[in-house]
């Protein structure tokens, strides 16, 4: 959620503040969406158009919002998993992140998206500006990154456990 410091709103937040977004505009209208647990942000200090949706609680919804950006920006300063991230990538948009924890499973750095060294507002701005302002590469990130997040299927752990099962079964009979 957008108050949890653990997944670094307060860092898009501050970038905004720096001016950092406007080198996403490039001319073009952006908007922020956000959604999850807090929406009462005050950006009246910011020109910014933001469309906050709140808490989304319907697979749908949450798939409806994922294709209607070009880009997610994760900023999570710990993260185990990163599903936000996996979801986001099954359904075609390529991540902005920073460097940690289990993020660097799941956002293959140039492949599926960008991990931007932690706390380097700059940097990951850059790589969301990147990403706005070649709509090749945001196609090629996408694309890569919905069969990238496959391996994180359930089906395919499911698979992997039980071969798992099997090979510590058949050392063991040994």
């Amino acid at each position: 959620g957008v108050t949890d410091q653990r997944k670094g709103f307060q860092f898009i937040r501050e970038g905004i503040l720096q001016g950092l977004w406007s080198q996403l505009n490039n001319g073009k209208k952006t908007r922020l969406i956000i959604f999850g647990s807090d929406t009462a942000l005050d950006f009246s200090d910011s020109s910014l158009a933001i469309t906050s949706l709140g808490i989304i609680d319907n697979d749908r919804q949450i798939r409806l919002a994922y294709c209607a950006a070009d880009v997610v920006i994760m900023p999570s300063i710990a993260e185990t998993f990163g599903k936000v991230a996996a979801e986001a990538m099954a359904c075609g948009v390529p991540v902005v992140s920073f460097d940690t924890g289990g993020l660097r499973d799941i956002v293959e750095h140039g492949k599926t998206g960008y991990r931007a060294t932690c706390f380097d507002l700059h940097q990951l701005f850059g790589y969301v500006a990147r990403i706005l302002h070649d709509h090749d590469l945001k196609e090629a990130l996408g694309a890569a990154a919905r069969v990238s997040v496959q391996h994180f299927s359930k089906r395919l752990q499911a698979v992997r456990y039980r071969q798992l099962y099997e090979e510590v079964l058949t050392a063991s009979s040994l």
